[in-house]
C-alpha cells in the first residue's frame, strides 16, 4: 500500500502493509522527515486527520503541516491590581467589489496561471502557482511548513509567517464564474491580499488557515 505525502512543496512516498493506520504514518514521518509526532498536522481532502487508529487507504494523497509547540503558559496568578481587557478580534469585511480590489481584478489572471476546474484537490500543485499580489504584480505563490512566499517577477520575495496572520478569508472573485478566489489576510504588519488562486484549491487554502 502506498501513501503520497506533500511536505515543504515536495512529495514523499511511504509504503505500508495492509491494515496500517495513521499512527504508522506519523511514526514514519517522525523517523524520515524529522517532524515530531506532536508537531504533525496531516490534512486529507481539506480536513485534519486526528484519530491515530484511522486506517490508511492505498493511493491516499496527504498534506503535512509542521506546527510549533504550544507556548508555555504562566500559571502564576496575575497581581491583584491587574485589570482584565477583552481583545477585539478583527474581521475581513471586504467583498472584492471595492475600487482598490476592482483595479487589480480588471487586470485579469496573470500569465501562466493554473487553469481552474470544479473539483477540489487536497494537494498543492507541482507546477508554479502564478497569482497577483496586493499591488497587482504577477507573483509565484508557494508554501512552507511555517510560512507562505510571494516571489515577484522582479525577484523580490515576501515571506509571511503563519504566526503573523491574525485572520484570513477566502472569497470568490466577482464575475469569474467561480473559477478564481482571493485570499485576504489580516497580519501584524497590515492587510494583505492574493488574487486569482484557482478555485480547486479553495478548501485546501481554508484548511491551512482554518478559514
Amino acid at each position: 500500500m502506498q501513501v503520497q505525502l506533500m511536505f515543504k512543496n515536495q512529495f514523499h512516498q511511504f509504503q505500508f502493509d495492509a491494515g496500517a493506520t495513521l499512527a504508522s504514518l506519523m511514526s514514519e514521518i517522525a523517523s524520515k522527515l524529522n517532524v515530531p509526532v506532536e508537531s504533525q498536522k496531516i490534512i486529507c481532502k481539506g480536513k485534519s486527520l486526528t484519530a491515530p487508529m484511522e486506517p490508511l487507504v492505498d493511493g491516499m494523497k496527504l498534506l503535512l503541516m509542521a506546527t510549533s509547540a504550544p507556548p508555555v503558559m504562566n500559571t502564576n496568578p496575575p497581581p491583584a491590581n491587574t485589570r482584565k481587557y477583552s481583545l477585539f478580534v478583527p474581521t475581513i469585511i471586504d467583498t472584492l467589489k471595492e475600487p482598490y480590489h476592482q483595479e487589480i481584478i480588471k487586470l485579469g489572471p496573470p500569465e501562466g496561471y493554473i487553469k481552474p476546474n470544479k473539483f477540489q484537490t487536497t494537494v498543492l500543485p507541482q507546477q508554479l502557482m502564478y497569482v497577483r499580489e496586493g499591488t497587482g504584480k504577477r507573483s509565484i505563490l508557494s508554501f512552507e511548513s511555517d510560512a507562505l512566499f510571494l516571489q515577484n517577477d522582479d525577484g523580490t520575495v515576501e515571506r509571511i509567517f503563519f504566526t503573523e496572520i491574525v485572520k484570513t478569508a477566502v472569497l470568490t472573485i466577482p464575475d469569474s464564474d467561480g473559477n478564481f478566489v482571493a485570499l485576504g489576510m489580516i497580519t501584524k504588519s497590515g492587510n494583505k491580499w492574493i488574487y486569482f488562486i484557482a478555485s480547486q484549491y479553495t478548501n485546501l487554502i481554508k484548511s491551512l488557515f482554518h478559514s
